[in-house]
């Protein structure tokens, strides 16, 4: 049962037990920072390559999916997207979510997509084979005959 106690005119809480919750403050204080620090270096690598890739934007028009397919990259999925333009190169794509263009639908998209239609599409990012690093689709939208 827990009661207050008052010790050198402090008043305080006493546990089951006799421990004080003031001996744990620094306990928690350390268990929450840690935490915060977690929460950083997972997150906000992901956030500033997000905004970093928002730099370039490009915007293809008319363009005819020829195929797509999941990526496994270690614990997550990449939707994969490949286009060919109307002067037949063919480029592809990524449909992941993107926290600064406040996208977070990717997966709906991708299920979306219809192999052999034309759409007009925008993305962010680079194509950088030598880190697999692909142009990540932010907006489509079918194309008009």
């Amino acid at each position: 049962m827990n009661r207050d106690v008052e010790m050198n005119g402090i008043d305080c809480l006493v546990l089951n037990g006799g421990d004080r919750l003031e001996d744990y403050k620094e306990v928690v204080a350390f268990v929450l920072v840690l935490a915060a620090i977690g929460i950083v270096l997972y997150v906000g690598p992901k956030l500033i390559w997000d905004g970093i890739q928002c730099i370039s934007i490009h915007e293809y028009h008319d363009v005819t999916v020829i195929d797509k397919y999941v990526k496994r990259y270690y614990d997550h999925d990449n939707f994969m997207i490949v286009i060919e333009t109307k002067n037949g190169e063919r480029i592809t794509l990524t449909n992941v979510d993107n926290w600064w263009v406040k996208k977070f639908n990717s997966a709906d998209i991708y299920s979306e997509i219809e192999v052999g239609k034309h759409y007009n599409i925008k993305t962010c990012g680079w194509r950088v084979p030598i880190f697999s690093w692909f142009e990540n689709i932010i907006e489509i939208e079918e194309a008009s005959d």
